[in-house]
């Protein structure tokens, strides 16, 4: 059974690194601005999911805990992003 899983966590590690590597490409050669954001939002959505197998392989349940707050971090990020994307270079007065 520990055979197993150690195939499934080798597949997955691999799958993560050409999910990072391509999101990282997106992130670096966007055409535009909203898709280098959402290269980064998927560049840390895919680092989190690292942390998770990374958690499950060594069964430590710190490496979630800090996955569950890299995503939190990630989230307000990309909110943000959007918002200086949508308002940039205008004249806000009430912006809620």
């Amino acid at each position: 059974m520990r055979q197993v899983m150690e195939i499934c966590f080798q597949i997955s590690f691999v799958s993560l690194t050409i999910a990072l590597a391509l999101s990282s490409y997106r992130a670096f050669k966007g055409p535009r601005l909203p898709n280098r954001v959402l290269g980064l939002n998927l560049m840390s959505t895919v680092l989190a999911s690292f942390a998770i197998v990374l958690a499950c392989y060594h069964y430590q349940s710190l490496y979630i805990d800090l996955s569950v707050t890299v995503a939190l971090i990630e989230f307000l990020a990309t909110v943000a992003f959007a918002r200086y994307i949508k308002y940039q270079g205008k004249e806000v007065s009430n912006v809620t």
